[in-house]
């Protein structure tokens, strides 16, 4: 005899998770639209709904040329904006070119507020010949990529956490926007109090194979 167990009915906020999460992953699926600069339809689904909520505050970590808070700005003027960027070849790139209403910030966001080291690959080995790289490429990271015979440059970067920037400015409501090339866990483990209190809606960059030793891969 085979004892039924029931099954337990997810919860509304549960059900509405899932249901977005779905969305967004067809719509990847439709739209072919993975990849830095080829998620555009994300990038205008995820700004409707951040347009929608009106937080306070958006940080966008991993921010290259800041383009996510560019536009968040240009719809909700009245929200601050932290666009943070650890590269400081890519920030002394990009600097200059933005309007002063978005604080950009050479910076990374991590687990703690102790300095880091940041990995910037130049030379990558591969079987058809290496794969020279320059220091403003878009795959520098707070982890090692997966693999072996990388040559990086190596800089020490300042490092803050989630936490901390929601502490100093108040706690206020917001959104987040984290595109890390493999570190997502180390923000998201700097960021327990500020998920739990003040983060009303977030956008994270995953892979489906690591290419970071130690990497969260989406799942």
């Amino acid at each position: 005899m085979a004892i039924c167990k029931p099954i337990a009915r997810p919860t509304p906020v549960d059900f509405l998770n899932s249901v977005q999460d779905l969305l967004w992953e067809k719509l990847h699926a439709v739209a072919g639209a993975t990849g830095r600069g080829k998620n555009l339809c994300f990038l205008d689904l995820f700004l409707d709904v951040c347009e929608f909520l009106a937080p306070e505050v958006s940080f966008e970590v991993g921010a290259r040329e800041a383009r996510y808070s560019i536009e968040i700005k240009r719809r909700r003027p009245e929200i601050s904006c932290y666009a943070f960027e650890a590269n400081p070849y890519v920030f002394e790139r990009y600097r200059n070119g933005l309007q002063p209403d978005v604080d950009y910030l050479n910076e990374a966001i991590g687990s703690d507020s102790s300095s880091k080291e940041f990995y910037i690959p130049l030379t990558i080995p591969r079987p058809s010949g290496d794969l020279q790289l320059t220091n403003t490429n878009p795959t520098s990271s707070l982890k090692l990529r997966a693999g072996s015979g990388i040559q990086y440059e190596t800089v020490t970067c300042k490092c803050d956490t989630l936490d901390a920037w929601h502490e100093r400015l108040g706690w206020p409501s917001s959104v987040l926007w984290i595109d890390v090339e493999g570190a997502a866990d180390d923000v998201i483990k700097g960021a327990s109090r500020a998920l739990a209190e003040s983060v009303r809606c977030i956008a994270i960059e995953l892979e489906r194979q690591a290419g970071w030793r130690n990497q969260w891969p989406a799942k």
